[in-house]
């Protein structure tokens, strides 16, 4: 098993539920788990990017440690916004806040006055993440693989980062890969869940409600029907 990645055993491979990036949109998060009526039952899979873009990113973390601590089948990953706060907590560093080539909107204020020992709450969190998880037919990861390499479990840079990519089923052990990152039109999300694609986006930009067509929703995917769960942006 490979040191970034964990695998979960669950009993039943279709009762599992996986969410796209919240992006700070704590209320939002919280109305789609009244949705779905999740008490814990169920493995459930957070593909990361808790933080940034949107209004809330502190209590999207405190939300879901707690979430986690409460729900022993709660299984956050990492994505490349949750590494950009684990270096501003870590190197007192605020350019990923700012820098233009990440296209990052959000105020620095929320992180500008953490104490030390909150500081280290949140980096101690970000940095137990791990990359993927994997379960005996599903990938779950935040960005998705770089299948040019020989081992897809090479480029672990890639997990976070990757923005494109040609599913190898060999090379995926013949899994479906469930992931966000990249921003995808609610239309084609669906398409691809009805058809059952090899790879599954979950990102619909749900910061981006009113500024992008067909984007603004948060997205839970209920494996056990293929089903989509979606909850307009309400922060």
């Amino acid at each position: 098993m490979n040191r970034f990645g964990s695998f979960i055993q669950v009993k039943d491979e279709q009762e599992v539920f996986a969410i796209g990036d919240v992006h700070g949109c704590i209320r939002t998060l919280k109305a789609l788990l009244e949705e779905i009526d999740y008490k814990g039952q169920a493995p459930l899979f957070l593909l990361g990017d808790y933080v940034n873009k949107g209004p809330s990113s502190a209590a999207t973390l405190d939300f879901i440690i707690e979430l986690k601590n409460t729900y022993p089948k709660v299984y956050p990953l990492a994505g490349n916004h949750d590494h950009y706060l684990q270096w501003y907590l870590t190197r007192n560093d605020l350019s990923w806040l700012t820098s233009p080539e990440h296209g990052l909107i959000e105020k620095a204020g929320e992180f500008n006055d953490l104490t030390p020992a909150q500081k280290l709450k949140y980096a101690e969190f970000i940095q137990s993440l791990p990359l993927y998880y994997e379960t005996e037919n599903t990938y779950f990861v935040h960005a998705g693989f770089n299948f040019e390499r020989r081992d897809i479990m090479e480029d672990t840079e890639a997990m976070t980062t990757i923005r494109a990519f040609h599913y190898n089923g060999p090379k995926a052990h013949h899994k479906q890969i469930v992931h966000g990152h990249f921003p995808v039109e609610l239309p084609l999300i669906r398409r691809k869940i009805e058809r059952n694609f090899p790879v599954i986006p979950l990102d619909n930009g749900c910061v981006y409600s009113g500024k992008r067509n067909y984007m603004g929703s948060l997205c839970c995917l209920e494996l056990k029907q293929m089903k989509l769960h979606t909850k307009l942006r309400m922060d």
